[in-house]
């Protein structure tokens, strides 16, 4: 699977590159880099693999109730749930679309996609 989507991406740029449509920037640089959620990236960035390496590794690396597995799961966890309020409060423009977590066809997705990825 990882070959037949790394032959895609070349593919994949030349389409977005001549199909879509280039708009330039009204405001300068630094004041797109003041909009960025760099708490939500830090969050996020830390969060998913805390999370995600004891569910994939159960049973076959460590033991369930170890400590280790259940430390990382447990800070995973919290520092997931400070990312979604740093979404929903904080972050001026965040990562996930506020529109996206309205409907619940799109939460139940991207928690099967999370889940999934780490099994």
């Amino acid at each position: 699977m990882f070959h037949f989507t790394s032959g895609l991406c070349p593919l994949a740029t030349l389409v977005v590159f001549f199909l879509v449509p280039s708009t330039t920037p009204t405001d300068s640089a630094l004041d797109r880099m003041k909009k960025f959620d760099f708490l939500g990236f830090l969050l996020s960035t830390v969060s998913i693999p805390l999370f995600l390496i004891p569910i994939s590794g159960f049973r076959t690396q460590f033991d369930p109730s170890s400590p280790m597995a259940i430390e990382m799961l447990t800070l995973g966890g919290l520092l997931f749930a400070l990312f979604l309020f740093n979404e929903w409060k904080i972050a001026k423009i965040p990562i996930i679309p506020r529109t996206y977590t309205r409907t619940v066809t799109c939460v139940g997705t991207m928690e099967a996609n999370l889940v999934e990825s780490g099994s």
